[in-house]
């Protein structure tokens, strides 16, 4: 398995896209779908993985974790969003919390 490269903004591009798209009404394979199409870079490469991963039955979790480019953390809420029917939401809070994350490291770099 590839090592976790996705940045903390990578991660929360992604997750509020793919929360904002899945509310907009796009089932997670084609929001992944048009993630990959937008966006260049690993959060691109994995979304289009995603994508062809969901089009052959995967569930979303699942298929970000056989990409190998999401941290631990993320697949647990992946799953637990996922299972609850809740995954735009579960989205939308680590899009927050993983732009908290990058903020505080900026500032850490910058003192």
């Amino acid at each position: 398995m590839r090592q976790h490269i996705l940045s903390q903004a990578e991660l929360s591009a992604f997750c509020g896209s793919m929360a904002a798209m899945l509310r907009s009404g796009f089932t997670p394979d084609r929001a992944a779908a048009l993630f990959a199409e937008d966006t260049t870079g690993p959060a691109g490469k994995a979304a289009a993985e995603m994508c062809g991963a969901m089009e052959l039955g995967a569930a979303f979790a699942d298929a970000a974790e056989k990409t190998g480019l999401f941290p631990e953390y993320a697949l647990g809420v992946f799953r637990t969003a996922e299972l609850s029917g809740k995954l735009d939401d579960g989205l939308d809070r680590l899009a927050d919390y993983y732009q908290r994350q990058h903020t505080l490291m900026l500032r850490l770099q910058n003192t």
